[in-house]
């Protein structure tokens, strides 16, 4: 089962059906005069298969005060672009040209890079990177490594971030410092490669000592 797709109310159809062609690469049908009810409607279709039913009352409908404003009914409309750079890109174009900017691009809690921008009639459209996999976990995984040290009182998140940081970092070291032992067996280049690695786990063993020791609490107050 999937979502075919989902309709959006208009009072200006033209300019809701350019706004999603032009920042969104949606490619729009022929508009459409139904006969059963006295509506109009054009049907935008994304490159993934996901599509948006634009309809078009023949009287203006009232639109929500302020524009964007949280009611009953869908929130908003996200759309995934690639790396955290597009998004960067692409909601400075939407800038330059005077759309509407609700959020400005950062993390979310969940695992997004993302930003917020208001269409022509103020529904409010999600600009998403979602990271696939951050060190083998999915973004709801990563997301819930995140609140749990949320949860831990401050004391104990630092702990846990010291084990986790440090002993990657040590693995990777002492596995340098293995290979380093039948050196003489490597190419040139790769006894250059050997090296830069095991020079890179030394100073970031120590600027996470640093880090871990510039945020612990001060416990002399």
């Amino acid at each position: 089962m999937r979502v075919e797709h989902v309709a959006l109310w208009t009072n200006q159809p033209e300019q809701m059906r350019d706004f999603y062609v032009r920042y969104f690469h949606a490619q729009a049908g022929a508009r459409t005069q139904h006969t059963a009810a006295p509506f109009a409607s054009v049907m935008l279709a994304f490159a993934d298969g996901a599509r948006l039913e634009l309809l078009h009352a023949p009287e203006p409908l009232p639109a929500p005060s302020p524009p964007g404003a949280p009611a009953v009914g869908f929130a908003h409309i996200a759309f995934t672009v690639g790396a955290a750079e597009q998004v960067d890109a692409l909601t400075a174009q939407l800038r330059r040209d005077g759309i509407v900017i609700a959020d400005e691009p950062r993390w979310t809690g969940d695992g997004y890079y993302e930003s917020t921008v208001h269409d022509p009639d103020g529904n409010r459209v999600e600009i998403t990177a979602v990271p696939a996999e951050i060190g083998g976990l999915n973004a709801a995984e990563f997301a819930a490594i995140v609140e749990g040290l949320r949860a831990l009182p401050l004391e104990l998140r630092w702990g846990h971030i010291a084990h986790d940081l440090r002993n990657p970092v040590s693995l990777i070291g002492a596995s340098a410092q293995l290979l380093a032992m039948a050196a003489d067996k490597l190419e040139p280049e790769d006894r250059q490669i050997l090296s830069i690695l095991e020079n890179a786990a030394d100073r970031l063993h120590t600027l996470i000592d640093a880090y871990i020791e510039a945020h612990k609490p001060d416990t002399s107050v």
